[in-house]
């Protein structure tokens, strides 16, 4: 099963670039479906093979999977700790501060093997996400519960 279906991807590209405002929302809300049905809170995704997590330009706190580089939408994963998290994540879906400090004194362009859990975030587009029109990025909300570097 696909982590992000690549039709929600291609819906949220056309979302953006559509000319007719209706087709536009339309777009977006089977997109939202789409993605509502996939990124269901409690899912685990991995890095598998050659499949890594690596950090996310321009994000903090953001994990991308190279498997996810699909194009005009950037995927990333966006993971909260105590000291760093938005408004909507309840305290259980915090990572330590141990494992985001892995992440946070890796060099740019690290790459690292491990397992996340995605969350709910209550003021998300959907259950467990967010879409910035302007940036062009998805983010799924989520808990590092193993990460290793490269």
């Amino acid at each position: 099963m696909e982590i992000v279906p690549l039709e929600a991807i291609e819906l949220l590209e056309k979302s953006l670039s559509d000319s007719c405002s209706i087709c536009r929302e339309e777009s977006r809300e089977k997109a939202f479906r789409l993605l509502d049905a996939s990124l269901l809170p409690g899912r685990l995704v991995r890095s598998v093979g050659e499949d890594r997590f690596q950090l996310a330009p321009g994000g903090e706190n953001e994990l991308a999977l190279s498997s996810l580089a699909q194009g005009a939408i950037d995927v990333t994963f966006r993971f909260h700790t105590p000291l760093s998290r938005l408004a909507g994540i309840a305290d259980s879906d915090l990572t330590g501060e141990e494992t985001a400090a892995v992440v946070r004194s890796a060099p740019e362009g690290s790459r690292f093997r491990g397992v996340i859990e995605i969350v709910p975030f209550a003021y998300g587009d959907g259950e467990a996400f967010l879409f910035s029109r302007p940036e062009r990025r998805l983010r799924i909300e989520c808990r590092l519960l193993e990460l290793a570097a490269d």
